[in-house]
């Protein structure tokens, strides 16, 4: 059984998912640990090695979102007007999420050289075409 975290661990790992977004140091400076940037980070990597945090993290990111709930989300960002709470940058990466997603201003070229080879018989028959000579079959031989 893992121990229970202290406050400040518990305030780390809140940051860490939450406002810090997965940046140790920041998570380290919000949960209140003091120090520099070197500082800082060693406490966030001793942090995320222990093991009762590291469960705290593991168990909190398993059930943080569904994939449908994540675009559902990502929609609601990508729709919504820019304001202080929904800046420009987290609006343009939401829509480039939800892009991504759909597929969206992909190339949608995925031929096979079987299926290209099948394109170029069907249209040499439609319109009365000789194969072309790299498509004909060889003819036997009359030994």
């Amino acid at each position: 059984m893992t121990k229970s975290l202290t406050l400040k661990q518990a305030l780390f790992v809140k940051a860490y998912l939450g406002e810090a977004r997965r940046n140790g140091v920041k998570a380290a400076r919000f949960a209140g640990y003091r120090g520099n940037e070197a500082t800082l980070r060693a406490i966030a990597s001793e942090n995320l090695t222990k093991p009762n945090i590291a469960a705290e993290v593991s168990r909190r990111v398993s059930k943080i979102l569904e994939p449908d709930e994540v675009l559902t989300e990502l929609c609601m960002i990508a729709e919504a007007q820019i304001t202080e709470r929904i800046k420009t940058t987290e609006k343009l990466k939401a829509l480039e999420l939800v892009r991504r997603h759909h597929k969206l201003f992909e190339p949608q070229l995925k031929i096979t050289v079987e299926q290209m080879d099948r394109q170029i018989d069907e249209a040499c028959r439609k319109h009365g075409l000789p194969l072309p000579e790299s498509r004909q079959l060889p003819k036997p031989k009359n030994d």
